[in-house]
């Protein structure tokens, strides 16, 4: 299997996820703890060199939705 089309497709992939949880009106706390266990799937592909060390720093990149800023993202949504 050519891994090397997968290469920032994954990022994408996890990003949109949780952009796409938070569309669907999903608690913030669901989102970022959905988002840890992805992120833990991603540490075990990059161990077992599935998943470039650059590709798993960028996910690493993607940040929790803080408290403060879910509270924000929650006055934007439609009840």
């Amino acid at each position: 299997m050519n891994l090397s089309l997968w290469v920032g497709f994954i990022l994408c992939i996890v990003a949109g996820f949780q952009q796409w949880q938070l569309q669907q009106g999903y608690s913030i706390g669901s989102v970022n703890v959905r988002l840890a266990t992805i992120k833990t799937y991603c540490k075990l592909a990059n161990q077992a060199e599935c998943l470039s060390q650059e590709e798993m720093s960028k996910i690493r990149g993607i940040e929790n939705i803080s408290h403060k800023d879910g509270r924000n993202v929650d006055e934007k949504r439609a009840v």
